[in-house]
């Protein structure tokens, strides 16, 4: 059951990354509300993805200076939950590059 669902994960795997992309822009720039239920979706995407394209942690540091700049350019602009929202995928990608470090030092 397992091994199926590590093959299924792998065969859509650019999919499960275009999807969590779609969904983090979308949740940025168009969604209006906080929604826990879409971060928590997109964290397991990002999750997902991770393990499907085995990505180094450097990426999900990448992924938090965008996030950070996003949230410093828009707070310029007064757009206070686009920078607030940029600012809350800072340090969920931070969350998980830290932990993913912990993981491959091991």
């Amino acid at each position: 059951m397992l091994k199926k669902a590590k093959n299924l994960i792998f065969k859509y795997r650019a999919y499960i990354l275009g999807i969590f992309g779609l969904g983090l822009v979308w949740d940025i720039f168009f969604n209006q509300q906080i929604s826990d239920l879409a971060v928590l979706i997109l964290v397991i995407l990002w999750i997902l993805s991770i393990f499907s394209f085995r990505l180094e942690p450097k990426i999900g540091l990448i992924l938090a200076a965008l996030s950070y700049a996003v949230s410093f350019i828009f707070q310029f602009f007064n757009q206070e939950m686009i920078m607030e929202k940029g600012a809350s995928w800072f340090f969920v990608f931070l969350l998980i590059s830290l932990v993913q470090s912990f993981i491959k030092s091991e």
